[in-house]
């Protein structure tokens, strides 16, 4: 979910929600590891809205 705001002085902020907190990416002897730490918090917000949706 991305929330731009344009402010009256004509700054613009955005507000970047992601199901993932953090990434680690790691090249090793012709491998590539990717390592990602999930955000809990949005997860569960999400989760509670799906299945909150009336059909």
């Amino acid at each position: 979910m991305i929330k731009s705001i344009l402010q009256k002085i004509g700054k613009k902020s955005s507000l970047f929600r992601t199901v993932l907190k953090s990434f680690n990416i790691k090249y090793e002897s012709n491998n590539v590891i990717i390592e990602a730490d999930q955000n809990f918090d949005t997860m569960k917000k999400i989760t509670k809205r799906f299945f909150s949706l009336e059909s």
